[in-house]
This record gives C-alpha cells, sequence and structure tokens, in this order.
C-alpha cells in the first residue's frame, strides 16, 4: 500500500504487471527460505510458547508490579493516541469536510462489496475454528505437533506468495470450478490464518485437567458427548476468540485476496485499494471509515451474542 520496495511488493509486480512467472516464483522461493530459516532458529520457543491464551483456568495467576506505573500509563496512552485515536480523527474530519456527500458516495461504492466480504469472512472463519479445533485436539491427546507446524508454516509465508502457489495449483481445468469462483479465497483463508485458530484453542485444552475426560470415560460417557458436554463448553471462550480473530483476519486480508479473487467478485479491501489510487483524499477516508464502522459493528453483535451462551454453558459445567 505505501509503495515502499520490499520483497512481497517486487515479487506482485513481476507475476501481475510483467507477467514474469518465472522471476517472480525464484524471489518467493528465496522468501520462503528466510521464513523458514527464521522458524527453525524459533523453533523451541515458538513451539511451546503459550501465547493468545483465553482464560485462566488451571493456571496460576502471576502479577508483576511496575516501579514507575505513571510512566507506563503515559507511554501506553500515547501510543494509543498517536496510532489510534489520532488516526481515526483524522478519517472523520476528512470524511466530512465538504458535508456527507463524499460519505454517501463511498457506502454506495462499498455496498455491493458486503455480502461478499461478509459471508467469505463469516465461512472462513467458521471453517478454520473447526480446523483449529481438530488439530488441537489431536495435537494435545496425541503429543503430536506435525500439524500444528504445517499451519505456522503456511502462516509464516507472505500472503502473495501464498497466492501464487494457488493459482498455480488450481489453474487448470478440471480444477476451474475452484479457480474461478469463491472457493479458492477461502481455500486461501483456511490455509493462511488456520494456525492462530489452532494455537488460541490447544493452550485452552492444555489448561483443562485430563482427568475430567479420564472420568467420563470410565463412566462410558461417549466421545461425541465428552466433546458437547465437557470440552466444548469449558473452552467456548477461546472458540469465540478463535472465531472473531480469524474473522477481522479475512475481513482486511489484500496480499492474497487480490491475487485470487475470480472476475466478477467485488471484496471490500480490494474495492478500498483500487479506488484510493485515484480518488480524492475525502472519498478515501470516508471508504477507510466505513470499512472500520463495519468491522466494529460486526464484533460488537457478536460478542453481545455470544456471551451469554458463554457463561449459561460455564456455569452449568462448574
Amino acid at each position: 500500500i505505501f509503495g515502499a520496495k520490499v520483497f512481497t511488493t517486487e515479487i506482485f509486480t513481476q507475476f501481475t504487471a510483467f507477467y514474469n512467472h518465472s522471476l517472480a516464483i525464484l524471489q518467493s522461493a528465496l522468501l520462503v527460505l528466510l521464513c523458514i530459516l527464521l522458524l527453525l532458529a524459533e523453533r523451541k520457543s515458538i513451539a511451546n510458547a503459550p501465547f493468545l491464551s483465553i482464560g485462566e483456568k488451571g493456571s496460576n495467576t502471576k502479577l508483576y508490579h511496575l516501579k514507575n506505573r505513571g510512566l507506563g500509563f503515559v507511554f501506553l496512552a500515547a501510543w494509543f493516541l498517536v496510532s489510534v485515536v489520532l488516526p481515526f480523527m483524522v478519517l472523520f474530519i476528512q470524511s466530512f469536510q465538504n458535508g456527507i456527500g463524499d460519505f454517501n458516495r463511498a457506502f454506495n461504492l462499498l455496498k455491493p462489496t458486503f455480502a461478499n466480504s461478509m459471508g467469505l469472512a463469516l465461512t472462513g472463519a467458521l471453517i478454520m475454528v473447526f480446523i483449529g479445533f481438530v488439530v488441537a485436539y489431536y495435537s494435545e491427546t496425541q503429543n503430536k505437533n506435525s500439524l500444528v507446524w504445517i499451519l505456522l508454516i503456511v502462516f509464516a509465508i507472505p500472503s502473495i506468495i501464498v497466492g501464487i502457489s494457488l493459482i498455480k495449483f488450481y489453474n487448470r481445468p478440471m480444477l476451474d470450478f475452484i479457480y474461478s469462483g469463491p472457493l479458492i479465497i477461502l481455500i486461501g483463508y483456511v490455509g493462511k490464518f488456520s494456525f492462530i485458530s489452532a494455537k488460541l484453542i490447544a493452550n485452552a485444552i492444555k489448561q483443562i485437567p485430563k482427568s475430567l475426560d479420564e472420568a467420563a470415560q470410565i463412566e462410558g460417557i461417549s466421545f461425541f458427548n465428552r466433546m458437547r458436554k465437557i470440552l466444548i463448553p469449558l473452552i467456548m471462550p477461546a472458540l469465540f476468540a478463535a472465531f472473531i480473530i480469524s474473522f477481522i483476519f479475512n475481513l482486511g486480508e489484500l496480499g492474497m485476496t487480490i491475487m485470487l479473487y475470480p472476475p466478477g467478485t467485488e471484496i471490500m479491501p480490494i474495492k478500498v485499494f483500487t479506488i484510493m489510487a485515484n480518488a480524492p483524499q475525502a472519498l478515501t477516508s470516508s471508504m477507510t471509515l466505513i470499512v472500520f464502522s463495519l468491522n466494529l459493528l460486526v464484533i460488537t453483535v457478536m460478542y453481545f451474542m455470544i456471551t451469554p451462551l458463554i457463561k449459561t454453558r460455564s456455569y452449568v459445567n462448574y
């Protein structure tokens, strides 16, 4: 977006503008090699790091007291002001500096993309939560991290390269029903971001004592009922967080989507990206403000829909 000369923009230019696929693939291979080397260098730390955990079941909480809490608060407040508040204020001012005309025009331009973008993002998030749960449960119960590592490697590969790989694989007559439709975008979303869902859910499963499942097995409770009555209700906050984060990543993904979206399919980030190059500043700001507001609205609605369910299930099981 900024037009900086980096690997991903160079690969994108060679592949789409100059149709130099061989050079783009060679550059992609070098970038993939760098990503894998970085992963191997941090293998021990990444594999066992309990980051992105949701909840505190089965763990002890450590409290750290800062000596200069005032200084820390000032730093965080200043960072939040510079990175969130000021950009949002600038967007708002630029959007309405000439009245509501630019905002209405931006809304009409983006309106056809709402259904496609939301549908793909929600569907992809549901699939990613399911895959993440399966991978997390297998890795935690079998003590095998091979599937998690596969997801991690794909996640570490830049979006442009994932897009090129999917194009090269699915661009053939027998797979045209995938290549020329929204399925290829869903495959890209699921392949790229499923690691986040799997890691979140795996850390939630780690916090559940294995004795609960063992006691249920002794009582003769079936596998399906153990999942439905014990495990899933206890990790519901993590499932919800995985769904929301997956949805956010899907809805905002540009690098891979711009490579994969078929003709006639309108996706919100691509519409903003293509229009912003030649559009007035007020129109671009209005479109960005609408995208931000839509994200915030959907996440808020989902939160208030899911929170009562999480509390009810947690109460029943405890």
